[in-house]
């Protein structure tokens, strides 16, 4: 493999700014949720800290997937998938049970990219050799 040079280390890939970017918004949206929800119920601020910590960690998996290119190996994908079926939880719990409503749009959206995730994880799994030999 050739040495980097310096524009090639100084400038990272789109695929590796943007995730770079991920990153740092879900680190600010952890930051700020408290803040933003602080004159929320104080049964419901458990809620929030929980979401918050869990934006800090889904940020951290967003910086390891940076350098991946996109060849996310199966540990991060359980990862995210953890991460965004907590932050699931945590809307729910804000919400309440007898409030929560699976067909609401956001829901149903919340629901559709995880599933859109989940079938991306299919798909670069099934065709991995494919992928392998693009390289």
């Amino acid at each position: 493999m050739p040495p980097l040079s310096i524009p090639a280390i100084a400038f990272p890939s789109a695929y590796e700014a943007f995730n770079y970017f991920e990153c740092a918004a879900w680190l600010a949206i952890a930051i700020v949720l408290p803040f933003w929800f602080r004159r929320c119920p104080a049964e419901k601020r458990s809620v929030i800290y929980r979401a918050s910590v869990t934006f800090v960690i889904f940020g951290v998996s967003d910086y390891l997937e940076a350098p991946t290119h996109g060849r996310l190996p199966a540990w991060l994908w359980a990862w995210k998938l953890l991460c965004a079926a907590y932050l699931l939880r945590c809307r729910y719990d804000y919400i309440g049970r007898e409030r929560f409503r699976w067909l609401d749009r956001t829901n149903v959206l919340a629901f559709a990219c995880f599933l859109a995730v989940l079938l991306a994880m299919f798909l670069q799994y099934y065709f991995r050799d494919l992928l392998n030999e693009s390289q």
